[in-house]
């Protein structure tokens, strides 16, 4: 049976202390397919996963608005940052709106992603909440140790998302034990 909420990251686990830039700036990168009731919204697209595991962790507790190409480096984080640095400089983001209405999460205004702009796809909070909270747990489990070769000028925001993937995470687990309990 097909899930309402379908996704899959490959993590790109090369070894951290050797390779190229992004690594060294502390991004741990990675491809996602997203399926929403079936709709194939991302496909394979590689992303920043300790921010877009941040950003997709929020959503589950509060509305997300997407960003724009005009805003997405200022106020509006997206939900899928950019793989080239922590800071999302490189402009190329898939986001999309998301709303809790009761026990669904309406998700509409898909920019840069493989259904159209003005689609709405409704799924169950749970499921969102609990492929969320996966993705999040997932890349808390594969982030480099913090003496692992991330650039010092890059640790303190390295350091800073790492905290806020925690802290978001704690939040989404319990926002899904009180649904359990209620």
């Amino acid at each position: 049976m097909r899930q309402a909420v379908e996704l899959q990251v490959d993590f790109d686990d090369e070894d951290w202390r050797h390779g190229d830039t992004w690594r060294r700036e502390g991004v741990l990168s990675g491809y996602v397919t997203l399926r929403l009731s079936g709709r194939k919204v991302l496909d394979y697209d590689v992303v920043g996963l300790n921010n877009s595991a941040v950003s997709l962790l929020r959503s589950v507790t509060e509305d997300h608005t997407p960003a724009t190409s005009a805003t997405e480096d200022e106020a509006r984080w997206p939900l899928f940052f950019c793989a080239g640095n922590l800071h999302n400089r490189c402009g190329i983001i898939k986001d999309f709106r998301v709303q809790r209405i009761g026990e669904s999460v309406i998700l509409s205004q898909f920019h840069r992603c493989e259904v159209p702009h003005r689609a709405r796809i409704s799924v169950p909070w749970r499921s969102w909440a609990r492929a969320v909270e996966r993705l999040g747990v997932d890349t808390l489990d594969r982030l480099p140790p913090l003496k692992s070769g991330i650039k010092v000028r890059h640790l303190a925001t390295y350091r800073r998302f790492r905290r806020d993937l925690k802290r978001a995470l704690r939040t989404v687990q319990q926002s899904l034990d009180r649904a359990a309990g209620a």
